[in-house]
């Protein structure tokens, strides 16, 4: 089985920098996919 994760996108997941960080971290703790909810209104 393989597992994702996925964080907000406001507030301190706002900055770019922030998300990148997020993602380098999740692939490195072996997560499959990282990304920003998406909503769809």
């Amino acid at each position: 089985m393989r597992f994702g994760l996925s964080f907000p996108n406001f507030g301190a997941f706002a900055e770019p920098s922030t998300l990148v960080d997020v993602a380098v971290r999740a692939e490195d703790a072996g997560w499959v996919s990282a990304g920003p909810e998406a909503y769809v209104a």
